[in-house]
């Protein structure tokens, strides 16, 4: 017989979430983790009622989405591991959830921005090749394609793309996600510049580096220990990232390269290589 307290705080729950009010939320959710806790349904089996499977299947959704609303990637973590069970041992039992493709779309994402990139590619190989009716077409949902061109994206080193791709994210909690993973990004960036030039003006920092205003930026590179001329708004990058360069100062106009290349031109070719070598050492372990 179901329980029928648990229907109904995980319906309390529900409600609350959906109000946004994320305080209520959290304290629901210690509540009714301990619940579930002492019925076993954290590590449940199919000796439990199916519609109690089913509430605490729920429950565990809300809370995957509660941790990314509350930017806590490592409980979501924790949540999307307990949910595996229920996505996948007790699929056969339970109806689908409308919420499953959604979390699997966020746990690629999550790979991704971890720079887990064998687990990224195992996950997909998994889904492509499963034998569950849910799985059906799965690869072109647009819960799962959004990371999967996310991806293909930055292994093509086609950062502005990726960049842009964020504004187009299927679900709010994605964009917790995909904020993380361009945070990653602009660092990739700013490594490439380091390395490649000696000096780069203000203006194109801000705009290679996709801040929508020069204070952010200047920020920024005062995170990453440059130096920066008012009087000149350049900034000048340490010698020790130039792979022994000493050189501390060049013409802005070209950005520091002497062939003329333009900053955002080396920067796609140096990623693109970068990248490729990644994706195949990723493939080399998966394989």
């Amino acid at each position: 017989m179901p329980d029928h307290k648990l229907q109904k705080l995980s319906h309390t729950l529900q409600q609350t979430y959906d109000r946004h009010d994320l305080h209520a939320t959290g304290k629901h959710l210690t509540v009714l983790k301990i619940t579930l806790a002492r019925a076993g349904l954290l590590f449940p089996s199919l000796d439990h009622d199916k519609e109690d499977l089913v509430t605490a299947r729920s429950v565990l959704e809300v809370g995957a989405f509660y941790s990314l609303a509350i930017k806590d990637v490592k409980a979501f973590e924790r949540y999307e591991a307990m949910l595996s069970v229920y996505y996948r041992d007790l699929s056969p039992v339970l109806p689908p959830s409308p919420l499953r493709r959604p979390i699997l779309g966020l746990t690629l994402l999550s790979h991704l921005a971890a720079s887990r990139i064998s687990q990224f590619h195992t996950m997909l190989e998994q889904l492509s090749t499963s034998t569950n009716e849910q799985d059906k077409d799965i690869l072109n949902d647009v819960y799962i394609r959004w990371p999967v061109d996310l991806e293909r994206s930055l292994m093509e080193g086609s950062y502005t793309k990726a960049w842009r791709a964020k504004s187009r994210a299927p679900r709010k909690e994605y964009e917790v996600l995909a904020e993380g993973l361009m945070g990653t990004i602009r660092n990739d960036i700013a490594s490439c510049h380091e390395k490649a030039y000696q000096a780069l003006p203000l203006a194109e920092a801000s705009r290679l580096l996709f801040f929508d205003n020069e204070s952010e930026a200047m920020k920024f590179g005062q995170q990453r220990g440059w130096n920066f001329s008012p009087t000149s708004k350049i900034f000048t990058f340490p010698s020790q990232s130039r792979n022994g360069s000493t050189s501390t100062t060049t013409d802005a106009a070209s950005g520091g390269h002497e062939d003329g290349e333009s900053a955002g031109d080396l920067l796609e070719r140096r990623g693109l290589v970068r990248k490729a070598l990644e994706y195949a050492t990723e493939l080399e372990a998966i394989v």
